[in-house]
């Protein structure tokens, strides 16, 4: 469970979000890019359908 109230990062997308917990599958080069596959982002889309909040996916 992330808790985003803590302020501990800056502000990011809920699509983002999940997105991070691909990082150990990027490459170095698109993490500091932040340029994410398209199979990452599809599968991170998948998760936010699962869990009811696609809708939410470009909020902060």
């Amino acid at each position: 469970m992330v808790f985003r109230s803590f302020d501990l990062a800056r502000r990011t997308t809920v699509l983002n979000d999940v997105l991070m917990g691909r990082l150990h599958h990027a490459p170095t080069w698109r993490v500091v890019q932040r340029g994410w596959s398209k199979d990452d982002v599809e599968l991170a889309m998948r998760a936010l359908e699962r869990a009811g909040i696609v809708d939410k996916a470009c909020d902060l």
